[in-house]
């Protein structure tokens, strides 16, 4: 528990030109250095733009007065400076900085927390020098600031105090971090469902009998609940619950804080803090290894011999849903597949568990995350540890198929494994057409198949790279013989790196990817078609999915594998069930991947594996909750991607990481999907520090839950090894060049 704490001590100083300033721990946004002097030696801070925010702590809340040594940036006939002061975002006054000498402002209990506090600066007139003729400073400039004191505590001195100590010890039976007075720690994390937090508190020395520490919670909304603890009730140990129902689901702030006017030898020992919840019901949750299977390998199951319902997953590579009819899209480009959902369940919120091929299906076909399947990498297979829903359905009495056009998804990388007749196609068609040609003849030349119930994955490419629609499929295509190149992958990225690629250029190549979905949804709809005929269409589970979506440029890139914003991973999930159960219905219920396997077993009568990550959809629906949290990973090329989606509040986290190392975050971010579905807006630009480490806590909080669910066995592939015919179906799909 103690590894990601914030410690600090009560502020009672900020020197905005101080050499050992640390801005991490004060200053939240809206600052900036003067330029005119080097780094390393600065007497001040500019508060820029619009809002200037900064951060003090309080281990007790009592009245406080904020003096600052400023000066406002006012050019000659400009308006005097001025701006509004709020304070953990409640408006507090208005603030005039003088010319000359100090200004003060109070801050009143009533607005004040316990540890972190935010104090926005939000000025009227930020303004530009170069506007006054007064150099080329680019900035908008507001006030000048030297010093900023807060009294009312110990002491006004303008020398810093030296920090107080905090140490975290640890022996073999507990873990346990000393608090003097004026110290703060805090924790920020993502609460389960029914949460509690059990923490155990010590002290060796007499307690005052005015003493007292005090352990506060905070969700982003500012809702606290807050336990204040006399010195005389801690004794030498003593252990503390408090519920958390409140905060269910939520991020939170965790902050403990020993008074400052206590006793100075009132040294407290917080210790062992946990969150407790309630024993998941089966299936446990992945992050309970313990619970599950040792293996994630299934038993053996013994083969029935009652008929069960056929099962088709009917994949789509690179379709993003808001593409296609049925989502909203403008464009006729899925009139088949619109058709089809009137017999089906449409999930209006799925998403990939990853933005490119392997790791994405890996995670369908086993209802496991990637970290947990392990084909994550370029060359890496699936675990021999894991067990395919092929494999399940195989051991049930089915008969499995697997066509697919996409060779990330064959045997080189072990995602076959459990067909009875799989095949690649290597003929660089990259259509649709050559899957469902393949899996007529196959039903056709095979009868035996239909002998036993059926399982068939077919993996069609369209409208996946390059983007070459064929006739009579090019109603959206616009003529134009300038960009004619821009359907290939190595002409995008020639031109993103020469100037830009420009929205007529996005416009052309949007229009071929919209007439390749027009393609695909034609050969679904005799795959549809072909089922009727055979009488295997009623009595089956029928799903169309996608594997991932696809970049236009909207957050700055092309094609999939390199982000996982919604524009690569939310994508489409209908599912039509034996007898039209739910037919024409559609759910917004937040779903990925991993859920599909957990589903499909449950509704044919197999038990679920233990070791899952998904959950059955189904019983969601009626209870009308808005889904699980949603794990999304990407590991690539140096690169590895965290997103978390909770929808209960409908916030998505991306966590940018070093591939060496996953707790190593570069780079964060936050969206609420429920008001941003296309990520325009960053919660965290210019956020609070509560939101801003709530977001890094959040993701650690999931890291280290994905950490203990293990690693899927590691079995890369040589890619020495790989055949001429699978490098040259890489190199038709952009993968290798």
């Amino acid at each position: 528990m103690f590894r990601y704490l914030v410690r600090t001590t009560e502020t009672r100083l900020i020197e905005f030109g101080a050499k050992d300033n640390n801005d991490e721990k004060y200053l939240v946004q809206g600052w900036s250095g003067p330029e005119e002097e080097p780094k390393n030696h600065r007497t001040f801070r500019w508060a820029v733009g619009q809002e200037s925010s900064l951060i003090i702590y309080l281990t007790e809340l009592s009245p406080r007065v904020v003096r600052a040594e400023c000066r406002p940036f006012n050019p000659a006939g400009a308006p005097d400076q001025s701006g509004d002061v709020y304070v953990n975002g409640t408006y507090l006054r208005t603030f005039a900085p003088p010319r000359e000498g100090e200004c003060y402002f109070e801050l009143p209990s009533n607005v004040l927390r316990y540890g972190s506090n935010e104090i926005a600066f939000r000025w009227k007139y930020p303004r530009e020098p170069r506007a006054y003729g007064l150099g080329g400073d680019a900035r908008e400039l507001t006030v000048l600031f030297y010093m900023l004191t807060v009294s009312g505590i110990e002491s006004t001195s303008k020398k810093r105090p030296r920090d107080a100590e905090i140490l975290v010890r640890k022996n073999e039976k507990r873990s346990m971090i000393s608090v003097p007075p004026g110290g703060v720690v805090e924790y920020h994390f993502e609460l389960p469902e029914m949460p509690s937090l059990r923490f155990s508190l010590f002290r060796d020395k007499p307690a005052g009998p005015n003493n007292e520490i005090c352990v506060a919670v905070y969700d982003q909304k500012g809702r606290a609940l807050v336990r204040t603890i006399k010195g005389s009730d801690i004794r030498q140990r003593k252990e503390f619950l408090l519920e958390l129902g409140m905060f269910a689901a939520k991020p939170v702030k965790v902050v403990f804080s020993n008074n400052i006017e206590n006793n100075p030898d009132f040294l407290v020992y917080w210790a062992d803090p946990q969150i407790l919840f309630p024993a998941a019901k089966n299936p446990p949750p992945f992050w309970e290894p313990e619970k599950a299977s040792p293996s994630l390998k299934t038993p053996p199951y013994k083969a029935v011999e009652s008929k069960k319902p056929n099962v088709f997953i009917y994949l789509v590579d690179a379709l993003r849903a808001d593409h296609m009819g049925c989502y909203g899209y403008e464009r006729r480009t899925t009139p088949f597949v619109d058709e089809f959902s009137k017999d089906g369940l449409l999930f209006e919120n799925c998403f990939a568990n990853a933005s490119w091929t392997k790791p994405a299906v890996g995670s369908l076909l086993t209802g496991l995350l990637p970290r947990r399947h392990a084909a994550q990498g370029r060359n890496s297979r699936l675990s021999a540890d894991v067990t395919t829903i092929s494999e399940i359905l195989k051991s049930r009495g089915y008969a499995t198929v697997h066509l697919t056009s996409n060779v990330y998804t064959g045997k080189d990388f072990n995602l076959d494994r459990g067909s009875d007749f799989f095949w690649l196609d290597q003929s660089g068609d990259i259509s649709s057409r050559a899957i469902n040609t393949r899996f007529f003849d196959v039903v056709e030349n095979h009868p035996d198949l239909l002998r036993k119930p059926l399982f068939a994955y077919l993996h069609t490419v369209d409208p996946h790279s390059p983007y070459t629609p064929k006739a009579p499929f090019l109603e959206f295509r616009k003529e134009d013989p300038e960009r004619e190149k821009l359907v290939y992958a190595e002409n995008i990225y020639y031109k993103l790196s020469h100037g830009g690629v420009t929205p007529e250029d996005v416009d052309y190549i949007i229009s071929n990817y919209d007439c390749e979905i027009l393609e695909n949804d034609f050969g679904f709809g005799k795959f549809i078609e072909f089922l009727k005929t055979k009488g295997l269409y009623d009595n089956s589970i029928i799903v169309f999915v996608s594997d991932h979506g696809e970049q236009f440029n909207e957050h700055g890139k092309f094609f999939h594998g390199y982000s996982i914003f919604n524009e690569e991973i939310h994508i489409p999930l209908i599912i039509k069930f034996p007898g039209h159960a739910r037919a024409g219905t559609r759910s917004g219920l937040y779903v990925s991947q991993v859920d599909l396997l957990p589903t499909l077993l449950n509704d044919l009568g197999i038990d679920i594996p233990a070791a899952v990550d998904g959950a059955d959809i189904r019983p969601r629906l009626a209870g009308g909750e808005p889904g699980k949290t949603i794990v999304v990973q990407e590991k690539l090329e140096g690169v590895s991607f965290l997103g978390i989606i909770t929808p209960r509040d409908g916030l998505k986290s991306i966590a940018w990481c070093d591939d060496r190392d996953e707790r190593d975050i570069l780079e964060h971010n936050m969206y609420d999907l429920k008001n941003d579905f296309r990520e325009r807006h960053d919660l965290l630009d210019g956020a609070g520090l509560f939101l801003t480490r709530a977001k890094r806590f959040r993701l650690d909080f999931w890291l280290r839950r994905l950490e203990k669910t293990g690693y899927g066995q590691i079995d890369d592939l040589d890619p020495d090894r790989l055949s001429t015919e699978t490098k040259e179906a890489l190199r038709a799909l952009g993968y290798i060049k």
